[in-house]
């Protein structure tokens, strides 16, 4: 009779268990408001075509850029996984992104969102090789202190390694390592 009643609550906690580690709820997003797509468009295909794509490269290697469609209908995209990330869970992770950015900039021809372990963008406009400093955000961890004497040596060692890493017109991505005092968390 006991487990009877334990039933209704384990029911009602797996969601809870899965979503940390499914990393489920994005961190951000940024939708564009400039310009829409209807739903039949050529663009509209294209983007189906391309969030099926990368959904499907990118967790072999953790990243992805991929184009589909011509001139004004094309859809851009990238998809990245945080260096510390396993393939499967990149999966999972790219995969809710996919379903989630549709859903949450519906029609909209350019979006970006962020999840503790991938990020998803697409656009219209072909962004490749190009700095995006318009789409950010800020994260803050009022829980734990940095050791500022690491962390400046982290972050210096990383600027060097990312100038170093620029050449031959690739962008080599590398992942800066923060530390804390309770653990070492590396983010892209």
């Amino acid at each position: 009779m006991s487990i009877l009643r334990a039933i209704p609550f384990l029911l009602l906690s797996i969601p809870l268990l899965l979503n940390p580690v499914l990393g489920v709820d994005p961190l951000y997003h940024i939708c564009s408001t400039s310009n829409n797509y209807t739903s039949n468009s050529l663009y509209g295909k294209n983007l189906q075509q391309l969030m099926a794509s990368l959904s499907t490269k990118v967790p072999l290697t953790g990243f992805g850029l991929r184009s589909v469609g011509r001139s004004q209908d094309r859809a851009n995209g990238l998809a990245l996984c945080r260096g510390d990330t396993s393939s499967a869970d990149c999966k999972t992770c790219i995969n809710g992104a996919t379903s989630d950015i549709l859903q949450l900039c519906p029609y909209n021809e350019q979006a970006i969102i962020w999840y503790d372990h991938c990020l998803l963008r697409y656009s219209n406009i072909h962004f490749f090789g190009q700095i995006d400093t318009s789409n950010k955000f800020y994260l803050w961890n009022l829980r734990e202190k940095f050791s500022t004497r690491r962390s400046k040596r982290a972050a210096n060692s990383t600027d060097n390694r990312l100038t170093s890493g620029l050449y031959g017109g690739y962008l080599h991505v590398h992942f800066l390592l923060l530390s804390t005092e309770k653990e070492d968390r590396t983010y892209g």
